[in-house]
């Protein structure tokens, strides 16, 4: 079947629209990975070490000016014998919540701060575990950049706000801690990076 000269004509400009509007988008993703050392404060116990291990994905590149794709993040937390004693002390068996990881995206205008919020799995404690192990989910925030440059996302900031349950399911209150939410049936647990010299990056993109 032959096409009239309007209806190539038409067809040609579509195609030049499509292909613009593909370049619209972030190209491609590219896996980022990062372990870092957080000293969080709990309920009755204080202060204790947890390790967070930051699987991520960030894009390869992204044009100015067009808002980037929200992508998968999921964060793993382990925590030590004497947080899980603590738990042990209050009857919690299980413990479920909320939790935003902070970063900070440098290296294209004016730094941008990022609040990822993610959502913790509820975990069951096991009584013969020594270590406590939270996995948490989520996805970044989209972001658009108004120049070209190479971007820089550091992670920073960690702050979880946990609900622990009983042997029925029914949520241990714990009276006057730090809440922010209202919710008496939760806590808050903030995080602070280690001192130690950390490498805090966790991955660079190109804005074009």
């Amino acid at each position: 079947m032959s096409l009239t000269s309007r209806q190539a004509r038409l067809l040609t400009v579509a195609g030049i629209a499509a292909a613009g509007l593909s370049g619209v988008a972030a190209t491609g993703a590219q896996a980022a990975s990062k372990t870092l050392t957080y000293s969080c404060t709990y309920p009755l116990i204080g202060a204790q070490p947890l390790s967070v291990a930051i699987d991520a994905a960030l894009p390869s590149s992204v044009p100015s000016g067009s808002a980037t794709p929200q992508y998968d993040v999921t964060a793993t937390a382990t925590a030590g014998a004497d947080t899980k004693s603590g738990l042990d002390l209050i009857g919690a068996k299980s413990i479920s919540g909320t939790a935003k990881a902070g970063a900070t995206v440098s290296g294209v205008g004016a730094a941008q701060s990022v609040s990822v919020p993610v959502t913790v799995t509820p975990y069951t404690v096991d009584p013969s575990a020594t270590d406590l192990v939270l996995t948490a989910t989520g996805k970044t925030p989209s972001l658009t950049f108004p120049s070209s440059g190479t971007a820089t996302v550091k992670v920073d900031t960690l702050a979880l706000n946990l609900t622990a349950k009983d042997a029925d399911g029914t949520p241990i209150a714990l009276g006057t801690t730090s809440d922010s939410d209202g919710d008496a049936n939760t806590f808050d647990v903030p995080c602070t990076l280690d001192p130690t010299t950390q490498d805090t990056t966790l991955g660079t993109f190109t804005v074009s």
